[in-house]
């Protein structure tokens, strides 16, 4: 063998090992795949390596994006008049049109379903004890468990996994085992041994309840400026949780410890390797038919980086946010630091985790009894983190569609910035000139349901807190054992792959 063959021979072997170490807990990889690049690895197969590296660079290993995606660049032009001109007005128009319509729910009959809704309320009335209330904890489909989940209403079928359709089957199956023993076993448990007061509450339902069973009244606990006025707290009552309320509590903080746990564990090598070889990653077709066009340059990301901290910080501090200076920066620490696990997760499942109970758990910590301030914090970790992964998502169909990145960043910087001034404008107006806005008697509607829900959320952490819901002597307390079982599912799970690695079980997946 030559001494130019020799070097490409091992070429080929780095190149594949690299893959190996990208890839090794890939559940999106088929495992006839891992095992060919393990043994030619192993054995130092120079012909075999060759051909996998071959495979590797000629097209892509996924058969989903072999499917949706060209592995061919034809040149168009992206930076143009026409494109700027529709993106601009789409973004007017989607940004405009979400602002105004946030504020009312959707009034949306399908009359499709007339027919099996007439259906199913005749076997209801006639066949089915319709005045059960075990019957209707398990199988009521608005204040009970649905454990026959039948629905042709796509915003449910969607809620949890965004399009169900698109993701993989390992994602959907390690939902299905979560919801099963987590949801639906756990809340039964919970509702039919009286934990938590369950036996007086509906057994799923988002509401909030005071002692006699009606819905717990924030307004009797705030004193002036919003703040927490403790002696109408005792003498209101607490704030109780239906069974599957507080397990969602309980399972967003299980989710975020397993997020961490599970990235350290199975995708920290990957990370290192990725890090130190950030701008030479090992090629597939679609990374090759990119490199012709000019990367984004960090610089670029730093000055938006510095001019958000610069405009929110003025935000916070010419405003009375009740957010102090320190909290700003922890908000934005604490998004920052779940962008790699989320975005991971994201990009193998499809499954999008937030913070959105999280941060204001934190924030209730930190500065008690401001809800304002609890309300700001919680926006600027969740959106941080939440625009992160949307931001990451475009960035791939950028590389998918081969749009240049310069040109996709600027698209992308500049829609937002545009988006912000009309929503303003638009919430402004809505607020300025519709009669009776935000209120449950505006006739057409414009509830604002959203902006409630959020306002409200946040006058329960800044105002009660998470101490007195959660702490030593909180009816919650039991729920922080959450964060352990988040923490020890990823290792039992890696222990399982590591005695059986051609099994299964290297499909499980705790964060999701």
């Amino acid at each position: 063998m030559s001494l130019n063959s020799d070097k490409r021979a091992k070429g080929d072997i780095q190149e594949l090992h690299n893959i190996e170490l990208s890839h090794q807990w890939d559940p999106n990889l088929p495992q006839e795949k891992l095992d060919e690049i393990y043994e030619a690895v192993k054995t130092g197969d120079h012909e075999k390596a060759a051909e996998l590296d071959k495979a590797f660079v000629q097209d892509s290993q996924y058969e989903e994006v072999r499917a949706a995606v060209h592995n061919t660049d034809g040149g168009e032009p992206a930076n143009t008049v026409r494109a700027w001109v529709l993106g601009m007005l789409f973004t007017t128009v989607g940004s405009g049109l979400n602002m105004f319509l946030s504020m009312r729910p959707a009034a949306m009959i399908w009359p499709g379903q007339f027919a099996n809704t007439a259906l199913f309320y005749a076997l209801h009335d006639k066949r089915i004890k319709p005045n059960s209330v075990v019957l209707n904890q398990l199988f009521g489909g608005f204040t009970g468990l649905s454990l026959i989940p039948i629905t042709f209403d796509w915003t449910y079928v969607s809620a949890y996994l965004l399009d169900p359709l698109l993701s993989p089957v390992h994602a959907i199956m390690n939902t299905s085992i979560g919801l099963v023993v987590f949801v639906l076993i756990t809340t039964i448990g919970i509702a039919y041994t009286g934990a938590f007061y369950s036996e007086y509450l509906p057994i799923n339902t988002s509401s909030t309840y005071d002692n006699t069973q009606h819905s717990y009244n924030v307004s009797k606990i705030l004193g002036a400026g919003f703040t927490f006025d403790e002696e109408a707290y005792k003498a209101y009552s607490p704030m109780f949780l239906a069974p599957t309320f507080a397990l969602n509590y309980g399972l967003s903080f299980a989710a975020l410890t397993a997020v961490i746990v599970h990235i350290i564990l199975f995708h920290r090598k990957e990370i290192w390797h990725r890090f130190r070889a950030a701008q030479n990653q090992e090629p597939d077709i679609h990374l090759i038919l990119m490199k012709k066009y000019r990367e984004v340059p960090d610089w670029w990301y730093a000055a938006l980086f510095l001019a958000s901290v610069a405009l929110g910080l003025a935000g916070i501090l010419g405003y009375d946010s009740q957010l102090p200076w320190w909290g700003f920066f922890v908000s934005i620490i604490v998004g920052a630091v779940f962008i790699i696990p989320t975005c991971m997760i994201l990009g193998i499942t499809n499954i999008q985790l937030s913070l959105n109970v999280l941060s204001p758990f934190l924030a209730g910590f930190m500065i008690p009894g401001k809800p304002i301030g609890v309300m700001v914090f919680k926006v600027f970790s969740t959106i941080t983190l939440g625009q992160a992964q949307y931001f990451c998502a475009d960035l791939k169909i950028g590389h998918y569609m081969k749009v240049p990145p310069r040109v996709t960043f600027m698209c992308q910087v500049v829609a937002t910035v545009w988006a912000c001034f009309v929503q303003i404008a638009v919430m402004n107006w809505t607020l300025d000139n519709i009669e009776n806005v935000c209120t449950t008697t505006q006739t057409a509607h414009f509830t604002c349901p959203n902006g409630k829900a959020f306002f409200s959320s946040s006058i329960v952490w800044g105002v009660i807190g998470p101490n007195r819901m959660f702490g030593p002597d909180g009816i919650y307390n039991p729920i922080q054992y959450f964060w352990l079982i988040g923490a020890l599912l990823p290792v039992l799970f890696y222990v399982l792959m590591r005695l059986f690695p051609r099994s299964k079980a290297r499909l499980l997946n705790a964060p999701v």
